[in-house]
């Protein structure tokens, strides 16, 4: 499959592109680095775009609404480009040879596929359907594996498959077809909080990031995901740039 591989990565934290690279020094080389929009420094411009919903600037973080708007931007670019994408966040570890995996798992699929999911992150949950239509959901431990425990989880010789995504959170890499990336500019923006029912057994939220917002759209749309992931985030909290609190907008006088 001819894709073009672009990680995200805002331009005040060099420190975080020059991880990746280190990290994924076998892998990075035909990786493209895309300039993420930096919400915190553009939040008062946003205030006025059509993409955001008055209760994203509400809810959301200001590193939540420029991650989000970074990845409808690299979905824009796919379209326009007319090819498959990878799209990559900057804190992400790629199995070693997760092109030759992912171009051998995506030979099975129709050619009428959105979006498949590479990894997601350990602190939540994967909720997917096998190919004889059992569905599982499953937690993860530890939550925030180290890169010694993501190593292990993406050593090779494991045997991957795809199975229909119904919900997970985090997009730390993920291939996107172009007509998948038409489907989701017309049905995600604006970014708002939504109530989000996920599974029986796990208490329903509301969304406050992309890819909370996504699980919204999933069971409507031909989504996949890797399992075992061929891709897993550090995903550490202590260097979250979403996961601040929220910085209010007032609407209205």
């Amino acid at each position: 499959m001819n894709i073009q591989a672009q990680v995200i990565s805002l331009r005040r934290t060099p420190e975080r592109l020059a991880w990746f690279r280190h990290t994924n020094a076998r892998q990075a080389d035909h990786i493209t680095w895309v300039d993420g929009i930096d919400g915190p420094e553009l939040l008062s411009v946003l205030k006025n775009s059509r993409l955001v919903g008055s209760s994203a600037f509400r809810h959301w973080t200001a590193g939540a609404i420029g991650s989000a708007l970074s990845h409808l931007r690299s979905w824009r670019h796919c379209l326009e480009q007319g090819k498959p994408t990878l799209v990559l966040e900057d804190d992400v570890v790629l199995a070693v040879d997760w092109q030759h995996r992912l171009n051998t798992l995506c030979t099975s699929l129709d050619e009428d596929w959105d979006l498949v999911l590479l990894g997601w992150n350990y602190n939540s949950v994967l909720h997917s359907q096998n190919d004889s239509g059992i569905e599982t959901i499953r937690l993860f431990e530890p939550a925030f594996p180290d890169l010694d425990q993501i190593r292990t989880i993406l050593q090779p010789n494991r045997l991957h498959q795809l199975e229909r995504l119904k919900h997970a959170f985090g997009l730390p890499a993920y291939l996107i077809n172009p007509a998948g990336a038409e489907r989701l500019l017309a049905l995600v923006p604006p970014l708002q909080t939504a109530p989000l029912t996920i599974a029986r057994g796990i208490p329903a939220i509301e969304t406050s990031t992309l890819d909370g917002l996504l699980n919204l759209h999933y069971p409507q749309l031909q989504v996949w995901v890797v399992n075992p992931p061929l891709a897993v985030a550090m995903n550490d909290p202590r260097n979250s740039l979403t996961q601040t609190e929220p910085q209010i907008i007032q609407f209205g006088n």
